[in-house]
């Protein structure tokens, strides 16, 4: 089964065909999300060793994304049907920053995380970021990595990462130092 899941996100990855990103986004959730692959096969790296795009094709190996903040996650993704992370500060009006390059594609007001701050990056990544007190940001600002997105209004952050509207883990794109 592996081997044939394998086989056919290799041949939509490079196929060029129009509903082939979206097949792809839909087997990458099965198969990053659904299927939790972590806990009894470990990380598969032995397809990686048989096939070097298998990391492309299943998406977020690198690690190229930053922590908002240095801080505790008190809450993990899947933890409690979470589809993000908590972070904890340990101070009053925490800056929180952007994870990674992008543009501001939604700034809003949530009933129960507070207003928040959605950032589209250019590998389709969308990150954001619940809670925040204030945010100097507008719809369409371009913002750096590292750059201000805001401020907490408590404590905690809850963090997202989304790709074609799929929740991921944050952590596995996350490079935590």
């Amino acid at each position: 089964i592996c081997a044939g899941l394998v086989a056919l996100c290799l041949f939509l990855k490079f196929s060029g065909l129009p509903a082939a990103e979206k097949a792809m986004g839909y087997l990458e959730g099965v198969i990053t999300y659904d299927m939790d692959f972590s806990q009894p096969f470990g990380e598969l790296k032995f397809v990686e060793n048989i096939f070097p795009q298998a990391g492309e094709v299943f998406g977020g190996e690198t690690k190229t994304y930053a922590m908002p903040f240095i801080g505790e996650v008190v809450q993990g993704f899947g933890q409690e049907n979470s589809m993000g992370l908590v972070i904890a500060s340990g101070m009053e009006k925490q800056q929180v920053t952007a994870c990674g390059p992008g543009q501001v594609a939604k700034r809003g007001t949530s009933s129960t995380p507070g207003n928040y701050v959605r950032i589209t990056h250019p590998d389709g990544m969308e990150t954001s970021y619940y809670g925040l007190a204030e945010s100097p940001l507008k719809e369409g600002d371009t913002v750096e990595k590292g750059a201000v997105v805001g401020t907490l209004q408590e404590k905690e952050l809850y963090l997202e990462f989304t790709k074609n509207s799929i929740p991921k883990d944050p952590m596995n794109y996350i490079a935590v130092e």
